[in-house]
């Protein structure tokens, strides 16, 4: 795994509709019920620190687990970004702050399905969850029940690591 920090920016409800994941050059943007939206710059993930991190460097603004905080710089820039595209934003202001750990296996792709090794243990991780995550979970499902899919999942096992010597 090569798991990296993420940070995600939520609005105060807005009156700008956003039905689907948008994904410009500067800023990703999702909808997160109740007419807030989630913000999303891949150039400021890892810039979460933790309480001890903080010390003379300001404040920043707490995360939604309360354990790390993000340079209102850092906020500023993601909503300045939505603002730029959706210009209906202009009086959005950051709700909260989440930073977690995006799981990224090694190679850039899920790890899926059945484990050779360890009966019953099955993986469905990936980085792309929030967009394949139905079809993933009616696969490993299906694997789990016992169903014959072919092997789709193949390309996806855990065992793909040992025979490229990476564990």
């Amino acid at each position: 795994m090569r798991n990296t920090p993420g940070v995600l920016v939520r609005t105060s409800p807005v009156a700008v509709s956003v039905s689907s994941v948008v994904h410009a050059p500067r800023v990703h943007v999702r909808p997160d019920g109740a007419d807030r939206l989630l913000l999303h710059d891949p150039a400021v993930d890892g810039a979460g620190r933790s309480p001890a991190d903080r010390g003379a460097g300001g404040e920043g603004l707490p995360s939604g687990s309360g354990d790390a905080g993000v340079d209102r710089s850092v906020v500023a820039g993601v909503l300045a970004a939505a603002r730029a595209l959706y210009p209906g934003l202009r009086t959005a202001t950051a709700a909260d702050v989440l930073i977690g750990e995006r799981p990224i296996p090694a190679d850039g792709l899920p790890v899926l399905g059945r484990v050779v090794d360890l009966p019953d243990f099955h993986f469905a991780v990936s980085h792309s969850g929030i967009t394949v995550s139905l079809h993933v979970g009616d696969l490993v499902a299906a694997e789990v029940l016992g169903e014959d899919r072919g092997d789709v999942l193949a390309p996806f096992r855990f065992e793909r690591f040992a025979r490229a010597g990476v564990r």
